[in-house]
C-alpha cells in the first residue's frame, strides 16, 4: 500500500488498473486510455497520470477476487488465442507505452511486424 510515482512505474510495470476508482475529470483530462495501445494501456495510463503530479494510491486487492488469463477475456487471447502476441509485440507496447506517456492527445501507435 503506498503512493506510485513515475520512476517506480518505469522500472516496474506490473500494476492493474481493474478495480481503480478515479475523478472523471481526472480520467478525462488527462486522456482516459488511448485507443491505440492495444497490451499496456493501463500501464501507459498510469504512467501519464504519474507524470502530470496526479497521485495514485494503490492498495492491496483486499474484499475482491481479480483473475488474470480467464479463458476467452482479452489478455488470455493475447496469450493463448487467436489474437497472440509475439515476445516482438509485447515488448513494442512495452516500450511504447514508456514513450507515448509524455503526449497526453492520442498519436495512433501501430505496430509494424519486423521482418526477419
Amino acid at each position: 500500500m503506498g503512493y506510485l510515482d513515475n520512476e517506480t512505474l518505469l522500472t516496474y510495470q506490473n500494476f492493474q488498473i481493474s478495480g481503480m476508482v478515479i475523478r472523471k475529470k481526472s480520467f478525462v483530462d488527462f486522456g482516459m486510455l488511448k485507443d491505440s495501445f492495444k497490451l499496456t494501456f493501463g500501464y501507459e495510463f498510469l504512467l501519464r497520470m504519474t507524470n502530470n503530479n496526479v497521485k495514485i494510491m494503490t492498495i492491496p486487492k483486499i474484499g475482491y477476487k481479480h483473475m488474470n488469463l480467464r479463458e476467452g477475456s482479452i489478455f488470455w487471447n493475447y496469450k493463448n488465442g487467436d489474437n497472440r502476441l509475439s515476445e516482438d509485440e509485447v515488448k513494442f507496447w512495452i516500450d511504447s507505452a514508456k514513450k507515448e506517456y509524455l503526449y497526453i492527445k492520442e498519436r495512433d501507435i501501430k505496430y509494424e511486424p519486423q521482418e526477419v
